[in-house]
């Protein structure tokens, strides 16, 4: 464990509390960031795997310790101690929500332990967390944070390390069928989740009707038969940019979106960087990163197949880029479970990752911070029992665990026209390049600059990336000097 340091701690969650992960790119309103993949540095895991579920640690009597859980949405949905089973009537997967139901209870009853678990506003958590800690207390148990709180607190020496409390032979350090590590920083795990498949990454969308009309091939064919790439959407980007009414304005484009996200997506899919990670510097000039932005200057100026609003609003316009993809007018534009959960979109419509890029070795086609997970604060007394406790929740699949699979499909098919299309979500979910650009307060945004500029003419790529090295540069060096 790392000694505590609460004059850092302050410093650092005033300057990163909320930070990059929820910046101006809608994902702060994403349920789970779960990318299974690391960029980073990581603590090395037993190779050892295992057909069938690691075996449970046998049951001991935690003495009706309660056990507190703090989150910023209803993760537990209403499962504490004393609550009512799923209703058969509303249930969206009524076997899998009763079974994590039973499981609650079976804990409770094998270990003696009862469950509390307790909303609280993203504002208010990482302050919360702060000024408990500070005091010699904890806001609870168990929290569960989003990806730049998970920075903060980490950086900020208010965690746990997961090697400080889980069992090396635990399933989180070996099969993981129920339980992963998450996060990491200074060699060291800071969070964990449960093994579920990743629904919400930003994926492209893709207007199929636009596709059919113009003669192109369906990138969901392309994706397939591995003939996705940058050539494929630039050719794609080109046919669909045109004036579908003869008036002479183009009112039909190529892709839409916020420009954050498409700028983060290329340069994870070319292996880029923003921040290289081996030594804390400015990444905007890796030859990786470079590629990726000369490509982003086409789609914004060269070739000029971004859908912006032709009305005026800002560029940097977030609710207006985001979903201007339902107006019908662009062929490709940013996609993930979470924006089309409710839509009833007038066209047809798939989901494809972002191609890799000419450089692209990982296989990376988006890009974040820390994700989203549990974290158990550093002045929890018997940090061990509470990940005993939270690693048993985890197991409610008991030895089914392709029922964690399912359990996500029933969730994620509202937003889909077909399986198919849920299992590429899944795809980009898991497919992560994790950057700490993305959690710096900040640093990323100057990408909506950089959008603006290249769009108006007003800077080339090696402008922009010199022009703005000793801003960014500096951010990194707030945070890591």
């Amino acid at each position: 464990m790392k000694k505590l340091a609460l004059i850092p701690a302050l410093a650092v969650l005033l300057i990163l509390a909320l930070t990059a992960c929820g910046n101006n790119n809608g994902e702060n309103d994403i349920a789970a960031y779960d990318p299974p993949q690391l960029s980073t540095p990581t603590p090395a895991l037993d190779d050892a795997t295992q057909e069938d579920p690691a075996p449970a640690t046998p049951a001991i009597d935690l003495g009706g310790r309660v056990i507190t859980s703090f989150s910023w949405w209803d993760i537990h949905r209403g499962r504490g101690t004393g609550s009512e089973p799923p209703d058969p009537a509303v249930a969206v997967n009524y076997l899998t929500e009763r079974m994590q139901w039973d499981n609650l209870r079976r804990i409770e009853e094998e270990y003696n332990v009862a469950f509390d678990y307790t909303l609280i506003s993203q504002g208010e958590l990482s302050a919360i967390l702060l000024a408990t800690v500070m005091a010699g207390d904890s806001v609870g148990d168990v929290v569960y944070f989003l990806g730049g709180q998970s920075f903060s607190a980490a950086h900020g020496d208010l965690l746990h390390s997961l090697a400080s409390f889980a069992p090396a032979g635990s399933d989180i350090f070996t099969s993981q069928n129920f339980v992963r590590p998450r996060n990491v920083l200074n060699g060291e795990y800071w969070n964990f989740s449960d093994t579920s498949p990743m629904v919400h990454g930003m994926g492209m969308g893709v207007n199929l009707d636009i596709i059919n009309a113009i003669g192109a091939p369906n990138p969901v064919d392309l994706w397939e038969r591995g003939e996705w790439t940058w050539d494929a959407m630039r050719d794609i980007m080109v046919m669909a940019t045109m004036d579908t009414t003869g008036d002479g304005i183009i009112d039909q484009f190529g892709i839409s979106g916020q420009p954050n996200n498409i700028f983060i997506n290329l340069i994870a899919a070319n292996d880029g960087h923003m921040v290289c990670p081996e030594t804390f510097t400015y990444g905007f000039d890796h030859p990786n990163t470079v590629e990726a932005l000369e490509f982003v200057y086409e789609i914004f100026n060269t070739l000029n197949v971004w859908f912006y609003d032709q009305g005026g609003s800002p560029m940097g316009d977030w609710g207006r880029n985001t979903f201007s993809y339902r107006e019908g007018r662009s062929a490709l534009f940013n996609a993930a479970t979470w924006m089309l959960q409710d839509d009833d979109l007038p066209f047809e419509y798939a989901i494809v990752p972002y191609p890799i890029g000419p450089s692209g070795q990982g296989g990376y086609v988006r890009m974040y911070g820390f994700s989203s997970g549990f974290g158990i604060p550093v002045t929890v007394q018997n940090p061990d029992d509470v990940f005993l406790i939270m690693e048993q929740t985890m197991r409610w699949a008991q030895d089914e665990p392709e029922l964690i699979v399912a359990s996500i499909l029933d969730y994620a098919r509202p937003a889909w026209l077909t399986d198919a299309d849920v299992f590429r979500a899944m795809h980009v979910g898991d497919n992560v390049k994790v950057d700490l650009g993305m959690v710096i307060h900040g640093y990323y945004w100057v990408l909506g600059t950089w959008a603006y500029y290249f769009h108006a003419g007003h800077m080339t790529v090696s402008q922009v990336v010199e022009t703005f090295r000793p801003q960014q540069q500096e951010m990194i060096d707030l945070v890591f000097r």
